[in-house]
């Protein structure tokens, strides 16, 4: 393969190859060749000789580096990566090497500075390499399984919209996975922005991006802070100052800094916004969190004890159902809820423990042996330490052994015990409510806001939500249990309590909110009929990046209602998210959405846009009816007309449209012959063969596709690509 001698050095030299490695031409060209033709491990041991004969080729170093890593030789490539950078200290490849090297041995605050100075190089030679964006990509997908996701997004993000405008692909799509992460809170993954909007503080905002977008984030740090010592009183730079430290991994700076900023912007969004960053950052943002431990006991007389398990009052056994209730040997183990109360009175004791919060379940209790031959145990996990006495004492009366002592402990996580008895409510529970959430849910409404908050004390949160000081609190508080606890029966709760404390936004704080600090949590709780259509549109796409479904599915009426006055992509995508969900959790309820399908495929063909993933969202609803054994034969006759009518639109109008031409060429056949089947059991049993079947051009045809319907007989489907 040749090498273009008058690209740039692949060194970073900054030269082009004939003025830099002329000479080294053919050994280019031999590594590339070997790469090329999957000879790694050759091409490495080839540059390896040719360096110990000449060390002074930037080229061969970058190949040897790029090698070493391909073979998954970590050590020598940071070897090798070190003495590149000390042979050329100002290539922006050698650069790039390093901070690879250095993320991967986790020296973060290293590998940004080479990062750093890679920038600076790469803008002094005026020339931007590829593998500089590769190794950014680099650092960014290690921050990420690290779980810095704050930082990985801000380093992805300014890989490829700084630096690589044109081909960003590959780091958008890493991009979105991170946007999507749903273990990680929304808050943590975030656009990356300043937070300075002001106009008064614009050369600041200006000084700050120039050194963010080159990496130097301790140096942007340096100049809010300076700006801090005669502006201390500034809440737009106290979070700007908590965003650039959530980017240096500094989490305990950065809950400091957004704690600074929602004191001194109390009435604000961005103090609220800032206020639910510092509570996730600070991981006890109801001030109540506590150890769950892990308690393991060996048991001296297993029949008793299993006897005692049984009987227990407290306890529910679950049935094995779940594969996680086999052992290796495949034997079923009996596992139980450890309940507050005995199960009889599940219900009622249930409702007056929402009076505080209790969580109802204390723990999950297992009874178990590794192997045949070893001593049976009990282990019990998720034990708070407030519970934990009682625990031991039930542990005790179980194996009937007042000395029995614990065998193992271990901490395995913490959590608020508030969140806990949400949790509970909405899963435990609903074994004892027998249909009676309602009664749940309204109790619920009353009580949270009587709840006693540590973080508000003495307060409660109706107490908060009057006080015009700590009325930021009453909403984070909600929007954190909404991050926490993604469930529509808690959702709808947190919405009522919303409502009956009145922490709607002003007109002059919706507009703040929206236009400067929007936050996907706290638009949960926004009327979507209060939006201009700037502010609707906004708000939608946001949600849409952060794939927020069922907020998407909120602010659909108002979305379809003002159709003509909005974008139409963003109508149809919003629609296409409603029918997506509704055909995965609604499917044999399909032909009831198919009156508003249709209405906006048309509205599509109107405005010119691409609507082919309805059709494939229709084709999937259709043939679920008609394949389910459970739907009545009398849908089935309702959905076949329906069915036949999409199979002629997609051959007519779609079989070789790009966007679902494949799924309609690969399923076509298999689709058509059940739908056939089963009209033909509706009239009288006559075979395939006498039933109509849709024509489609083929290329011996007499005439063109205008005539296709007008043969005489009907001939072999054939479809471009399935020959």
């Amino acid at each position: 393969m040749a090498i273009d001698k008058f690209a740039m050095c692949p060194g970073g030299t900054g030269k082009k190859v004939k003025f830099c490695a002329g000479n080294c031409l053919p050994q280019l060209e031999r590594l590339e060749k070997l790469i090329t033709a999957d000879q790694s491990r050759a091409a490495r041991q080839q540059v390896t000789t040719w360096l110990e004969r000449d060390p002074n080729r930037a080229c061969l170093w970058a190949y040897k580096c790029l090698l070493d890593r391909a073979a998954g030789c970590v050590e020598d490539h940071a070897k090798s990566a070190a003495e590149f950078v000390r042979l050329f200290p100002d290539s922006p490849i050698a650069l790039a090497e390093l901070a690879i090297a250095q993320i991967l041995e986790n020296r973060f605050q290293e590998a940004s500075e080479s990062l750093a100075r890679c920038v600076e190089q790469c803008e002094a030679q005026g020339y931007f390499y590829y593998r500089v964006v590769a190794a950014m990509t680099t650092v960014a997908e290690w921050l990420a399984e690290q779980g810095h996701i704050p930082a990985a997004i801000a380093y992805l993000w300014i890989a490829s919209h700084r630096y690589d405008p044109q081909n960003h692909t590959e780091t958008d799509e890493i991009l979105q996975q991170l946007y999507h992460r749903k273990d990680v809170p929304l808050e943590l993954r975030q656009m990356p922005t300043t937070g300075l909007f002001k106009d008064e503080l614009r050369d600041l905002d200006s000084r700050v991006y120039q050194h963010v977008v080159r990496f130097r984030f301790a140096l942007a740090e340096q100049e809010v802070q300076r700006y801090l010592e005669t502006n201390p009183e500034e809440p737009q730079a106290w979070f700007c100052l908590g965003n650039l430290r959530l980017w240096q991994i500094n989490y305990p700076g950065a809950a400091e800094a957004y704690l600074r900023c929602a004191q001194l912007d109390q009435t604000g969004p961005l103090g609220m916004v800032a206020l639910l960053r510092a509570t996730i950052l600070k991981k006890n943002g109801f001030g109540d969190t506590e150890n769950l431990y892990l308690l393991r006991y060996e048991v001296s007389d297993p029949e008793r004890t299993k006897e005692a398990l049984f009987s227990d009052p407290h306890l529910d056994h679950v049935p094995p159902e779940s594969p996680s209730q086999t052992n290796d040997r495949g034997l079923t183990e009996p596992q139980f809820l450890l309940l507050r109360y005995p199960r009889s009175d599940g219900f009622e004791q249930l409702l007056r423990d929402l009076d505080e919060p209790r969580p109802p379940l204390v723990s999950y209790v297992l009874y178990s042996r590794s192997r045949d031959d070893e001593p049976v145990q009990i282990v019990l996990t998720g034990v708070s330490e407030s519970d934990r006495s009682w625990v031991e004492t039930r542990a005790r009366q179980w194996c009937g052994d007042e000395e029995l002592k614990v065998l193992e402990e271990s901490v395995f996580t913490t959590d608020s015990r508030i969140l806990r008895m949400l949790r509970d409510v909405s899963s435990v529970s609903s074994r004892f409510l027998d249909g009676k959430w309602t009664d749940v849910e309204s109790r619920l409404v009353e009580s949270i806001p009587k709840w006693r908050w540590p973080v508000l004390e003495p307060l409660t949160l109706e107490e908060a939500a009057r006080d015009p000081q700590k009325k930021q609190w009453a909403r984070i508080l909600l929007a954190h249990i909404l991050q926490e606890i993604p469930d529509r029966h808690i959702a709808r709760v947190l919405h009522e309590v919303w409502q009956k404390l009145h922490l709607d936004f002003d007109q002059e704080e919706l507009t703040r909110f929206i236009d400067k600090t929007a936050d996907p949590l706290l638009i949960h709780f926004i009327d979507p009929a209060r939006l201009s259509d700037e502010q609707l549109s906004a708000v939608c796409k946001l949600l849409f990046l952060y794939q927020q479904v069922p907020l998407l599915e909120r602010f659909r009426p108002e979305v379809l209602q003002r159709r003509d006055r909005l974008d139409p992509e963003l109508v149809y995508f919003v629609y296409e998210v409603h029918a997506a969900v509704f055909v995965r959790t609604r499917q044999q309820e399909w032909l009831t959405i198919h009156p508003e399908l249709e209405e906006m495929i048309t509205y599509c063909e109107q405005h010119n846009l691409s609507h082919g993933r309805l059709h494939e969202l229709d084709l999937v609803g259709l043939v679920g009816i008609l394949a389910s054994k459970s739907t009545s034969t009398e849908i089935k006759k309702q959905a076949l007309p329906f069915f036949e009518k999409l199979l002629e639109h997609l051959v007519r109008h779609h079989v070789n449209d790009p966007e679902i031409g494949p799924m309609v060429r690969d399923y076509w056949q298999k689709l058509a012959q059940m739908a056939l089947a089963f009209k033909a059991s509706l009239t009288g049993g006559r075979s395939l063969d006498e039933l109509t079947q849709p024509q489609i051009w083929t290329p011996d045809a007499e005439s063109g596709p205008e005539s296709r319907l007008a043969q005489p007989e009907p001939k072999k489907i054939w479809v471009p690509g399935m020959d």
